[in-house]
C-alpha cells in the first residue's frame, strides 16, 4: 500500500472512522507483532502491540498524523516492551537485566538499528516535502530556491521580480509555517 493510501488511512482516524482505524490495524498488527515478539513472549507482545492501537486510538485527537505515526508506533512498541521487561524483572525479584536480555534490547533498540533509523529518515523527509509542497507558492518557491538550491536572497529577488526584503519575509514565514508543523512530531519520537 503506497504512502498516500497509509496517510488518507491515518486521516480518518483522527477524523473518528473506524473502518480506516481496522484497516490500519490489519496493515500494522502483524508488523508489529514481530517487532515486539523480538522482546517479549508471543501473548505478551500481544497485549503491547493491542495496547499501542488502542493509545492510537484513544489519543487521536492529541496525535499530529503524518508519515512518521508508523515509527512513532514501533517506538511505543519498544519502550513498552521495556518497560514490560523491566517490570517482570522486578516482580521476579531482579533488579538488573541479564546479559543477554541488555544486547537483545541493545540490538533491536530503535535508535541503534540502521533499519530503524533509515525509516524514520525516509519518513521526515517525506513528511518535509509534503510540509514544503504545502507552503503558499511565493514562500514555497523562494524557500526552496534558497534551502534546496543555495541561491542567494538578491538572487532569488532578480530572478522573481521581487524586493531582497520580499524574498526574506517569504522565507521567514514559510520557516515559521514548518516549525509549527513539525514541533509535535519531534516530541512524539523523543
Amino acid at each position: 500500500m503506497d504512502n498516500d493510501k497509509i496517510e488518507t488511512l491515518f486521516s480518518g482516524i483522527k477524523n473518528g472512522n473506524l473502518e480506516d482505524f481496522e484497516k490500519i490495524f490489519k496493515i500494522y498488527f502483524p508488523k508489529l507483532m514481530c517487532y515486539a515478539t523480538q522482546f517479549l513472549n508471543r501473548d505478551e507482545a500481544e497485549d503491547i502491540v493491542q495496547d499501542v492501537f488502542v493509545e492510537l486510538w484513544t489519543k487521536k485527537d492529541q496525535l499530529q498524523f503524518g508519515n512518521e505515526i508508523v515509527s512513532f508506533m514501533y517506538l511505543l512498541v519498544h519502550n513498552k516492551s521495556l518497560n514490560r521487561i523491566k517490570h517482570q524483572q522486578i516482580i521476579d525479584g531482579y533488579f538488573a537485566l541479564s546479559e543477554i536480555e541488555i544486547k537483545k534490547l541493545d540490538y533491536y533498540s530503535p535508535d541503534d538499528n540502521e533499519t530503524f533509523q533509515n525509516l524514520i529518515k525516509k519518513e521526515r523527509t517525506s513528511a518535509l516535502e509534503m510540509a514544503i509542497n504545502e507552503l503558499p507558492e511565493k514562500g514555497r518557491k523562494c524557500f526552496e530556491l534558497s534551502y534546496i538550491y543555495g541561491i542567494k536572497s538578491k538572487d532569488i529577488a532578480k530572478k522573481m521580480d521581487i524586493s531582497v526584503r520580499t524574498v526574506e519575509a517569504h522565507i521567514y514565514k514559510s520557516l515559521q509555517i514548518l516549525r509549527k508543523k513539525f514541533r509535535n512530531i519531534d516530541l512524539l519520537l523523543l
